[in-house]
């Protein structure tokens, strides 16, 4: 657990569905990225075309590990490293902490990784149309026992028996090809409500789950820990051979998900937007993997000894199912259920507003909560957010602060200069030396849109939103 951890902060710290990466998706000015915030925004942002080059954003939020006193530009710490139960007294800044929420509520982790391909949005009339393409990987691991990791197992006294409760880790990486489509009706001279749907195409590359379905007991006694009963399944589609000694990037499942949204907008006489109310569900869907999948269950009310120097040197999911069955219930392959597995898209419900101080200067409000009902899924961020902004055609900065998972602060700052946005809504964990530095985000977009657009407002007056030097 401890390297997979690490390994997803250096992703954060190295490159550039889920965090919400609010800079891309807020502005009039989105386009591709608006609609993909909210699909009825194709026909109501104010580019007549948007065409998505590039874009990219990484986030992670853990209670696992932190670092004290650093920044996400500094290095991860090689020898200066210490579980919570060891500290006494403060520590030196630059010591990476892990094992170190020792709650009863379990600790939560969440990251997102993002790439936008090629993509582009077109409005005419009331119409909006656009296509976009993405990959994306998500991991989730919420109120996990923190009695699960294992440098914890290390420190845990020789018999005495430990409760596990709950426990559910969802991780899932594939390729999103998406439609959007929305129509904006005209309900007053002054007043518009769009409404919207993305219907998406998901291939599945990798994916993997564990569930703790009923409560159990254990206790240590030397190199093994023996569990007292217990039910729990898992599953697993990978590319990786059963060596796992070779990978072969493939497509191992085939699914879809929707977005449905709407968004009502109260104009001024220019047509400049003065407020906004919109509503979407995002990522409904699933995807069913068939290729190079398994799933397992292990059910047993008998005390199982997992010899653990049996899971050294494992390299892949298959050796590693086989070893868990023959410890739990002496086959290696009873506890094989079937050859697919079937993971749910990270779902969520989001609500927000705008409300436009002046022309240029706007404030948005954005509450997101995540849709957990399906037996396998990848979780989105839960967040509220509230972003001031300076927008013109050609400059934008907006100022995020944001409260992830109700707990995690964030102050960001992000910058649109003509086709090119930047930014991150914990900027301060890029910036500001943190007491304990335990996640971050940043994101980017390169695109293409008109040049020189000008359209007529309702006094016949012309509004440019291309030249540079009229804002």
């Amino acid at each position: 657990m401890k390297r997979i951890i690490i390994l997803l902060f250096l992703i954060t710290g190295t490159n550039a569905k889920s965090q919400n990466y609010l800079g891309l998706y807020t502005s009039n000015f989105a386009g591709v990225n608006g609609m993909q915030f909210n699909p009825a925004n194709s026909s109501h942002n104010y580019l007549r075309y948007d065409v998505n080059l590039l874009s990219a954003g990484a986030a992670i939020h853990n209670e696992y590990l932190y670092i004290v006193g650093a920044t996400v530009g500094g290095t991860i710490p090689k020898k200066k490293r210490a579980a919570y139960e060891d500290l006494q007294g403060g520590v030196d800044s630059g010591f990476l902490i892990y094992d170190f929420y020792d709650n009863l509520s379990g600790f939560d982790n969440i990251a997102n990784v993002k790439i936008g391909g090629p993509g582009f949005m077109v409005k005419k009339n009331h119409f909006g149309f656009g296509l976009f393409t993405n990959i994306v990987g998500n991991f989730s691991a919420l109120n996990v026992d923190k009695i699960i990791n294992y440098d914890t197992l290390t420190n845990l006294n020789h018999y005495q028996v430990y409760d596990i409760n709950k426990l559910e880790l969802n991780t899932a990486a594939y390729v999103e090809i998406g439609a959007n489509f929305s129509y904006n009706f005209l309900i007053a001279p002054d007043n518009q409500l769009s409404i919207g749907v993305n219907v998406k195409t998901l291939l599945g590359l990798e994916a993997a789950y564990i569930k703790n379905l009923r409560a159990t007991k254990f206790y240590k006694d030397d190199d093994s820990s023996w569990v007292k009963g217990g039910d729990m399944e898992f599953g697993y589609a990978t590319g990786l051979s059963e060596t796992g000694y070779k990978y072969t990037p493939q497509v191992n499942g085939l699914g879809f998900a929707f977005d449905i949204g709407a968004e009502y907008i109260k104009n001024d006489m220019d047509g400049e937007i003065l407020f906004k109310l919109g509503g979407v569900i995002k990522d409904l869907g699933f995807i069913n993997f068939t290729n190079n999948s398994a799933a397992h269950r292990i059910t047993t009310d008998n005390t199982v000894d997992w010899f653990n120097k049996a899971y050294r040197g494992i390299t892949s999911s298959q050796s590693a199912a086989k070893i868990i069955s023959v410890q739990s219930i002496g086959d290696s392959t009873s506890s094989f259920v079937k050859d697919n597995i079937s993971m749910q898209t990270p779902a969520s419900f989001n609500l927000y507003g705008e409300y436009a101080i002046s022309k240029k200067y706007k404030i948005h409000f954005m509450f997101q909560r995540r849709i957990n009902v399906f037996a396998h899924q990848v979780q989105s961020f839960n967040s509220i957010a509230i972003t001031p902004r300076y927008e013109t055609r050609w400059i934008e900065v907006g100022a995020p602060i944001s409260l992830v998972e109700d707990k995690w602060f964030g102050l960001g700052l992000y910058a649109r200069f003509g086709f090119i946005t930047i930014g991150s809504d914990h900027i301060n964990t890029w910036v500001f030396p943190q007491s304990r530095l335990s996640g971050s985000d940043v994101y980017f977009s390169l695109r293409f849109n008109p040049w020189n657009e000008k359209q007529k407002s309702k006094r016949g007056k012309s509004k440019d939103y291309g030249c540079f030097y009229k804002p």
